[in-house]
């Protein structure tokens, strides 16, 4: 809908003549009747105007031209003015009788309905009447089939009405580019396409970027002569930590990076399988801090159970077993995360 903002509250005086004219309308008489027509504009905010107003021709915004229409019982007269050269005083000769309809229509300089007002009045003779019409803002409905605002254009055919609800019993239906339809609905963006697998050797979102090389895969298992890693800064980074025993009954062991890429700081973990003076079984173990490894770096370590395996319990019953597990937090992505654990078995 066009919204029409008028900034100045203006009372158009308009002095109209009632003369006799026998028998003429409704409720007839003889005489004249001096009617005064008062005519409020809407967003007012001035509440009085004075012929001063009028004689330095301040208008208000959009308004330019206003129609007045009395009818009713006679002849239709019709007057129109311009806003910035609207006299004080316009005689209308008009029949004497009652429920005179008088109409006004404001139009802005292009003849673009824009408010309209409508009152009922007396005119009699010897007496003097004022008609109030205050003016109301029109703008084109869009689903009545009449061309409200008076522009030629009726409905959808108004641009007024572009994305305005047009079918009175189908909320569904909207203008567009002047037709009466059902919107298209809005597509659903295709979300971008992504390296869906980082270690095919292919471009599978056509960026010309292959499996690691493609930003997509960082962070994602990559694999290099049938070996797993990580794709990291562009490249296949393989780690594998792996535990080795030296010492049977030692237990004396070593850790070792078979992987292209440094590995971060872990925890190894030694898990003893005991048994108590009662014979319940149970488990006691240490963990060991890993260092960093380089790729082939290794770090040897030795344990003593003794010191690990509580008082009270035993492990040599009949065998000590034991078992080894490198990444025992399971932090880091390992290229082959089935080789991180060794069992080690020391007879009895």
């Amino acid at each position: 809908m066009r919204k029409w903002h008028l900034k100045l509250y203006l009372f158009l005086l308009l002095l109209v003549t009632a003369i006799s004219c026998g028998g003429g309308g409704s409720g007839g008489g003889t005489g004249e009747a001096s009617i005064r027509i008062v005519i409020q504009f809407p967003q007012a905010e001035s509440t009085e105007a004075t012929s001063e107003l009028m004689s330095t021709r301040q208008s208000v915004e959009d308004i330019r031209i206003i129609t007045i229409t009395i009818e009713d019982g006679f002849p239709t007269i019709e007057r129109t003015f311009d806003v910035t050269d609207l006299p004080l005083e316009e005689r209308i000769f008009v029949p004497v009788g009652s429920d005179r309809i008088v109409t006004v229509r404001a139009r802005d300089i292009n003849g673009l309905l824009i408010a309209v007002g409508s009152t009922t009045i007396d005119v009699f003779p010897g007496g003097s009447n004022t008609a109030t019409i205050q003016l109301e803002l029109v703008g084109e409905v869009c689903d009545d089939g009449i061309d409200n605002n008076e522009d030629g254009d009726t409905d959808c055919a108004d641009p007024d009405c572009d994305g305005e609800r047009c079918d009175p019993e189908d909320d569904s239906f909207v203008c567009e580019d002047g037709q009466c339809v059902i919107p298209t609905p809005t597509p659903t963006p295709t979300p971008p396409a992504i390296e869906s697998l980082c270690f095919d050797n292919m471009d599978n979102d056509e960026d010309d970027l292959v499996d690691c090389a493609d930003p997509d895969c960082e962070g994602r298992i990559c694999r290099v002569s049938g070996v797993s890693g990580v794709c990291d800064n562009g490249a296949c980074r393989i780690i594998d930590l792996v535990p080795s025993i030296n010492d049977i009954c030692g237990v004396d062991f070593t850790v070792t990076n078979q992987g292209n890429t440094t590995a971060p700081a872990s925890v190894t973990q030694v898990v003893f399988f005991i048994e108590d003076d009662s014979g319940n079984p149970g488990t006691a173990s240490a963990n060991l801090n890993t260092p960093s490894l380089s790729p082939g770096q290794s770090a040897s370590f030795s344990v003593d159970p003794g010191t690990v395996i509580p008082s009270g319990s035993f492990c040599f019953v009949p065998n000590c077993v034991y078992t080894i597990e490198v990444d025992a937090n399971n932090q880091i992505p390992e290229s082959d995360e089935g080789n991180n654990t060794i069992i080690g078995l020391c007879p009895g």
